[in-house]
């Protein structure tokens, strides 16, 4: 293990970790903790923000960091999926719903993946969110309320899903020579579709957060 330098930190910090950053102090100025989807979306942007932190120091010290990563996949998940049943439609399976994603999460932890990257984890976590998603909407849908797609509720529990259908994209090839295959200069596939689904999600948070904002001003102006 070698030294901390603070050089060495600042110059692993890439824009999506300052992106990152700045989401959370956006959230953090903007959100009112006691509305529960306000809460529950600054708890997944600092679990975010903590693991990028963290995982920029193990890179320093050359510490090995894929059971960071599985442990953060299960918090931020979790998290995600509690914002999700949050909706009446969803209420009654969240309890069946968390408690079933934890138990795979941490059997996966110790007895499948174990120490390797837990790409079931997520993978088993995106897959659920994004079915709960399309059955909401196709709920919505049926029911012809068309004016909640517009909603800001809507956007939030539309933020994650390009996010989590990319990286389970990734993830489910397991193959380092795709993953790692260069298709710009020096730019990975991997890389590529990391920014690109980063840009997106934290971007919709930051349009969900502002559009938050404007509505709290509005009710203390009346």
């Amino acid at each position: 293990m070698q030294n901390l330098s603070i050089t060495d930190f600042l110059c692993r910090i890439n824009p999506i970790r300052v992106f990152i950053l700045i989401t959370f102090i956006h959230g953090f100025f903007s959100l009112k903790r006691e509305k529960k989807q306000h809460f529950f979306l600054l708890s997944v942007l600092f679990v975010g923000l903590i693991t990028e932190v963290l995982s920029v120091i193990f890179e320093c010290l050359i510490i090995h960091m894929k059971v960071l990563y599985s442990i953060s996949f299960i918090i931020y998940l979790s998290i995600w999926l509690v914002i999700i049943t949050q909706v009446d439609e969803l209420m009654s399976l969240r309890k069946i719903i968390l408690s079933g994603f934890i138990t795979f999460g941490f059997a996966n932890l110790f007895f499948i993946e174990q120490s390797n990257l837990n790409h079931l984890t997520f993978i088993i976590g995106a897959l659920i969110y994004i079915s709960l998603f399309l059955y909401f909407s196709y709920h919505q849908l049926n029911r012809e309320n068309l004016s909640y797609f517009t909603q800001n509720e809507y956007l939030l529990l539309f933020t994650p899903v390009i996010f989590f259908f990319g990286f389970s994209f990734m993830f489910g090839f397991r193959n380092l020579e795709i993953s790692n295959a260069i298709i710009y200069q020096n730019i990975s596939l991997y890389t590529f579709i990391g920014y690109f689904v980063n840009l997106i999600y934290y971007s919709l948070a930051n349009l969900y957060i502002y559009r938050e904002r404007k509505l709290i001003n509005r009710h203390h102006e009346h």
